[in-house]
């Protein structure tokens, strides 16, 4: 049985195929942005890096991180998975339950939703929050309670949309796929630098602001 409502195909005319490789190629874009607030320099070079999740967007990830120069830390629940991070990253291994609380500079949730709690917040040692996971927030509150802070959380659903573009070129069927996707997932960037901006100049969280940037886009096509 087949079906036209499925994506991210191996095979057909216009197939995007797996979309972790983009999603995290926007993950590493949206970092830098990130870094650039943060940091001074959006050169990861040297920043220790903390991966939770080592799945496919986990560990293209972590590729990317490691051809920057960054230093991993990493979990996940799969040894397998955590061996081959070590030996191809050198990857320092932490236990899953601790690494949100791991004393890194930028902590990067790549699996499960939810790990950003009223837990898990007080505990976090990093100064910076960006990764691919879905949902990161526990609830909404959660953004401020990272704000008051003083973390840096790049809102999820900004920081992850590279998969989404990836596989938006399938859906629109665009004949010359590559080209449309890079022009976008280098926009991405530019787009939370300019995210950022917006929250640093009203003093409100970044995640705030990007709801409000979808709300208003959302209207706009409202019927």
């Amino acid at each position: 049985r087949e079906t036209r409502f499925v994506a991210g195909l191996d095979s057909g005319a216009h197939a995007s195929g797996d979309p972790s490789p983009v999603t995290a190629r926007g993950v590493f874009n949206a970092m830098r942005a990130g870094a650039e607030q943060v940091f001074g320099t959006s050169n990861l070079s040297g920043r220790h890096v903390a991966v939770q999740g080592l799945g496919h967007v986990g560990w293209h990830l972590c590729l990317l991180l490691h051809g920057a120069g960054a230093r991993l830390s990493v979990a996940d629940m799969d040894p397998v998975r955590v061996a081959g991070t070590v030996k191809e990253f050198g990857a320092s291994v932490i236990d899953p339950r601790a690494i949100h609380a791991t004393e890194a500079e930028i902590f990067a949730p790549c699996a499960i939703g939810a790990v950003l709690n009223a837990h898990t917040i007080p505990e976090i040692r990093a100064r910076m929050i960006c990764g691919a996971a879905n949902n990161q927030l526990a609830t909404p509150e959660d953004a401020e309670r990272l704000a008051a802070r003083g973390i840096l959380y790049l809102p999820d659903y900004v920081a992850n949309g590279g998969g989404i573009i990836n596989v938006a070129a399938e859906i629109l069927q665009i004949a010359d796929r590559a080209p449309w996707v890079e022009e976008r997932l280098s926009a991405m960037r530019d787009h939370m630098t300019d995210l950022l901006a917006r929250a640093a100049g009203e003093s409100i969280s970044p995640a705030h602001v990007a709801d409000r940037m979808v709300e208003a886009q959302l209207l706009k096509v409202a019927i």
